[in-house]
């Protein structure tokens, strides 16, 4: 008997779910799902000479135009030679900058995926069949315009998660990360940026592809 397996990667706190939703597909599948007790380390904007020595299994994992991989393995698996440790908010900087979504923050069970701008580099357009895709499929096929898009704001005064974004006095969005002064917010598409806002200045996330306005 010929079997296959996957190995899902998502971001930490969020396997239990991740777990929960699949496990709603299995009618009349012959499949398991296990949650396995692995470790992982995130590397992020690695060096071009940066290697690892553990029998660890890496994970692309690219943020839009910044290189990365996950190490994951069952046993102890050590950082690559020449990497850097970073603690929790250095690392959410990183990813803040990049502009990639995460889990809880800006990819919720709300979230239009193609507003997140991961569409792209996230979905096959060619072949298989997942959760959301007649939504995906639709909305690729109207020219990929959606309500929303994640946008930079480069904050001129303190903020939180949470907080409006406004423009001429208009709700045009909410903060869904922050990261000192730079923030990550899901602006109404009408909003062309660059433009200021009750919060900052409202920016476009380069590398990242998204529907345009109109």
């Amino acid at each position: 008997m010929v079997t296959h397996g996957f190995l899902l990667d998502t971001d930490a706190g969020y396997g239990a779910a991740m777990e929960a939703r699949l496990r709603r597909f299995l009618l009349r599948t012959k499949a398991t799902i296990e949650a396995l007790d692995w470790q992982a380390i995130a590397v992020r904007n690695p060096g071009p000479t940066l290697v690892t020595t553990s029998a660890a299994l890496i994970v692309k994992a690219d943020w839009h135009g910044q290189r990365g991989f996950d190490l994951l393995g069952d046993g102890t698996i050590e950082p690559p030679l020449g990497a850097v440790r970073i603690e929790r908010p250095a690392y959410e900087r990183l990813r803040v900058e990049a502009g990639w979504p995460a889990m809880g923050a800006e990819l919720t069970p709300d979230t239009i995926p193609a507003e997140s701008g991961v569409v792209p580099e996230a979905a096959s357009f060619a072949k298989g069949c997942y959760t959301g895709q007649e939504l995906v499929a639709r909305i690729d096929s109207r020219g990929g315009h959606v309500p929303h898009l994640l946008r930079h704001v480069r904050l001129g005064r303190p903020a939180k998660a949470g907080d409006a974004v406004q423009v001429d006095g208009r709700d045009v969005g909410t903060l869904t990360s922050v990261a000192g002064d730079l923030a990550l917010a899901y602006i109404g598409r009408a909003v062309e940026p660059p433009v200021d806002s009750s919060l900052g200045a409202i920016e476009a996330i380069e590398g990242a592809l998204f529907a345009t306005a109109s």
